[in-house]
């Protein structure tokens, strides 16, 4: 298993809409392990954040905030969640369900099963991939799971004639609202098919 790239957690970071920290100033000068010397100039984040960190910040609340490392649940979970949240889990999970490397049953292994253990086998068929799809029996496959989401999210490019998240999530709901949902972004989608066509 291959550790994560920088650039995966970056764009990882940015989708479930948190800053991915960037540090620049308070320069180490010198100094032995555990002992150095920092310039006089704060750490500064170059993300979206901004946040200003003090030498004294630095020095006596542990140094610099980390970004997450999408190596546990909790960071599993709030990539998850971004996705339910944009109105594409349906979408991601049939991706899922392609990429699932574990002895799940296929449509036609399904069909070809009497009726009266169906229920049975979807039960243990849907339990093995929610299974593998959330880590439950090997935390360390987390990793591969958010490859997999930037993999998907590579994938991700909108179609100029079709309605953004927002409004897809809004179609198919049980209430849907009428005017300008909040999120939409269809006039992006639009005005970039009018300058491409």
């Amino acid at each position: 298993m291959n550790a994560l790239t920088d650039e995966l957690r970056k764009r990882l970071t940015l989708f479930i809409g948190e800053c991915y920290h960037e540090w620049s100033g308070g320069v180490i000068v010198g100094g032995k392990s555990g002992s150095e010397i920092i310039s006089s100039s704060n750490f500064v984040c170059s993300g979206k954040c901004k946040k200003i960190i003090t030498l004294n910040e630095f020095y006596f609340h542990g140094g610099l905030p980390p970004n997450r490392t999408f190596t546990t649940d909790a960071d599993m979970l709030a990539v998850y969640r971004a996705i339910q949240k944009a109105g594409r889990w349906d979408v991601f999970w049939r991706y899922a369900c392609t990429q699932c490397d574990e002895e799940v049953a296929t449509e036609a292994e399904i069909a070809a099963v009497e009726i009266k253990t169906l229920d049975a086998t979807l039960r243990r068929v849907y339990g093995r991939f929610t299974e593998w799809l959330f880590c439950l029996s090997n935390p360390a496959e987390i990793p591969d799971r958010m490859r997999m989401v930037g993999e998907w999210l590579d994938i991700q490019v909108p179609e100029p004639d079709r309605v953004c998240n927002a409004c897809y999530a809004n179609q198919q709901s049980k209430y849907p609202i009428t005017g300008i949902v909040e999120g939409c972004n269809c006039s992006v989608i639009n005005q970039k098919a009018e300058k491409e066509g």
